[in-house]
């Protein structure tokens, strides 16, 4: 949901909660606990207050991973600088894999939705602009953005699985 929506609220509450200690205290849970410990009631039991008080700020579960998985994707130093530009590319999905591997909340929210933030559209104008100014059609730059994010969150998850 937009965060200019009516649902959600930007503006402090009496009790010192706003949407930005919501998404702050869903991110120390995830890395406290992993992705898979966070339920809006635990959030709002960590916070102190009622599921609904939560939900003044954030619509949805898959509201607050977008917003911490965004929050990581804002670390990434677009554009990475290289020789070339293959190098270029080589780099920001090193940058990114790195990231997941650090945050493995990243990879789990990039695997199972889409992240729509100004973070991500900046990676997207970064890797789409590279793939365009150097000879590849439209299409077929988003289909190889889409291919390398793939790979790269693929070989993230692979590379935190536990060794069997």
């Amino acid at each position: 949901m937009p965060r200019d929506s009516p649902i959600t609220r930007r503006r402090p509450s009496p009790l010192g909660l706003s949407r930005d200690g919501v998404i702050d205290a869903a991110a120390r849970l995830i890395e406290e606990r992993g992705v898979g410990e966070l339920s809006m009631r635990r959030l709002a039991a960590d916070l102190g207050v009622s599921v609904m008080g939560i939900y003044t700020y954030v619509a949805t579960k898959k509201e607050v991973l977008t917003e911490v998985a965004s929050r990581h994707l804002a670390a990434l130093d677009l554009p990475a600088e290289a020789p070339t530009w293959q190098e270029s590319l080589v780099r920001t999905y090193a940058q990114l894999h790195d990231l997941m591997l650090e945050h493995p909340v990243l990879a789990t929210v990039l695997s199972t939705q889409p992240v729509d933030s100004a973070p991500a559209h900046r990676m997207a104008e970064v890797v789409l602009g590279l793939l365009i100014e150097h000879g590849y059609g439209h299409a077929a730059a988003v289909e190889l953005f889409i291919a390398l994010g793939r790979l790269t969150t693929g070989y993230s998850l692979d590379e935190m699985a536990p060794v069997r």
